[in-house]
């Protein structure tokens, strides 16, 4: 009757220690975000004169390294502060017409994904959590217009 009492309680704390373990490495895994927050940014960048709106200098390096030479100016139009929830899609008028639609589709380790779908082009963005994204080539005046990007999750 000992041993089986023994048995029985060696059984019952391998389990608690196999349960507990598990609980700790669900805890620590990476959860996929239900939500990202962040910024959409729309710029019309000219090849010149030279010149940035003091609302970009943020991204400056960022706008420089991806558009210069071609494009010297990069001015301001709008900027919008949204809350994706996964599945929801968000819009933003475009200047010269039509409307951009984003929607955060979820997450894949660092990198978040968002679905674009822009007059004449629609796509699955994957950028990492954090980072700037810009979508760029619609013609927009004498120059294009730049969508910039940035969402993080918000857990």
């Amino acid at each position: 009757m000992k041993r089986h009492l023994k048995m029985s309680l060696l059984f019952a704390l391998g389990s608690f220690i196999f349960l507990a373990q598990q609980a700790v490495a669900e805890s620590e895994a990476p959860k996929e975000s239900r939500s990202v927050a962040g910024d959409i940014t729309l710029i019309l960048a000219s090849p010149d004169p030279a010149h940035i709106d003091r609302q970009l200098l943020p991204m400056k390096e960022d706008l420089y390294r991806a558009f210069s030479p071609q494009y010297q100016r990069f001015e301001h139009l709008q900027a919008s502060y949204p809350r994706l929830v996964i599945g929801n899609p968000h819009s933003v008028r475009l200047p010269g017409g039509g409307q951009m639609k984003i929607t955060y589709t979820g997450q894949e380790g660092e990198y978040l994904q968002l679905k674009l779908d822009l007059p004449k082009w629609k796509g699955t963005i994957r950028v990492k959590d954090g980072k700037r994204f810009f979508q760029a080539g619609r013609k927009l005046r004498t120059g294009i217009l730049i969508i910039s990007t940035r969402m993080h999750a918000t857990h």
